[in-house]
């Protein structure tokens, strides 16, 4: 509020407060009022130097607002590009999983579509077996939820949004990202290894950019196994409690690994191990996973393949002194 009320001072009007006070003060000088002084030099030349001070005083209080109002707006600047940065990426993601959301969604409606015919069928006899009829509508229901969490799903990642802080089980994250990737990973002949080593992993931080993170890392990992064989394109997808206080998530591809000269560069912006890569990815999972006070790096695995690991803090260490302090990523 404090820095408020000063960015709202013009450099003009600190100007204006210093002769206001210039003029009160001389006032009370010749026995006037405040209010009903009136500028005199008269030759005297110590009003001419509080005079020069208080206009240099001025002068210093302006340049300085002026630079705290510039470093205000660009910092809203920086952190409004670091936002749309990050929805760009979440947006290309959405773009690389559009076969796997068609797949997604078209399964249940067309198990919906079967349910509602095979009713209607029974409807139409003399007797119908009302009992089969309410099976099928609970499949309908039951499809048509999958369907509407789907779409959930694509709209999160798409939207255009702050990022919020909550509580959350993390494992419910990892569910979600292995029906959108399931269907990429069967076209291309890759099979996702997953070991879940907790039933529940409570975490506070914004569900909707760890996922972005996951995804990424799940993405990256199937573009890997592109030139090896299909028996051995696989993905070993891991989260675990390692210590208290502590969460592992760990995507290994069984692939040719990476270049130990390139090991140290990855995360860096605008450098890319992809044909046609933009070098972003990478380094927007790091600032996600630093936002939420965790670790990311890569290596190569001593069996072969490359592996990608981070580790960010449970709930109950992170708890309020964690929060989202209003500030975009």
């Amino acid at each position: 509020m404090l820095k408020a009320r000063v960015n709202a001072i013009t450099p003009a009007a600190s100007v204006v407060l210093c002769f206001f006070v210039l003029g009160s003060s001389m006032a009370t000088a010749d026995g006037l009022a405040p209010g009903e002084g009136r500028f005199w030099l008269g030759g005297n030349w110590q009003t001419i130097v509080l005079i020069a001070m208080l206009v240099v005083q001025g002068m210093l209080i302006a340049a300085l607002l002026l630079e705290l109002r510039t470093r205000s707006k660009t910092k809203n600047t920086m952190a409004e590009g670091r936002v749309k940065l990050l929805h760009a990426s979440r947006l290309t993601v959405v773009g690389q999983l559009s076969a796997s959301i068609a797949h997604e969604i078209n399964q249940p409606l067309g198990a919906i579509l079967s349910n509602a015919d095979a009713a209607e069928l029974m409807l139409a006899k003399a007797d119908p077996d009302f009992d089969e009829v309410r099976l099928i509508l609970a499949d309908i229901r039951t499809d048509g939820l999958r369907a509407s969490e789907v779409v959930r799903q694509v709209r999160a990642l798409a939207q255009k949004r702050q990022p919020r802080f909550i509580e959350f089980d993390l494992q419910d994250v990892t569910r979600d990202i292995l029906q959108l990737v399931a269907p990429i990973a069967e076209s291309r002949g890759v099979t996702i290894l997953t070991d879940f080593n907790s039933e529940t992993l409570r975490v506070r931080g914004d569900p909707v950019l760890l996922r972005q993170a996951m995804l990424n890392l799940l993405l990256n990992a199937i573009d890997a196994l592109m030139d090896v064989p299909e028996s051995q394109a696989k993905i070993k997808f891991t989260t675990a409690l390692s210590q208290p206080g502590s969460v592992d998530i760990m995507v290994r591809d069984y692939g040719n690994g990476l270049p130990e000269s390139q090991l140290d560069n990855l995360f860096n912006a605008f450098f890319t191990t992809k044909e046609h890569g933009l070098g972003l990815g990478l380094p927007i999972v790091r600032t996600i996973v630093e936002f939420h006070d965790g670790r990311i790096h890569a290596e190569n695995h001593s069996d072969g393949g490359a592996l990608f690991h981070f580790t960010i803090p449970t709930a109950d260490v992170t708890g309020e002194a964690n929060h989202f302090s209003g500030k975009p990523v």
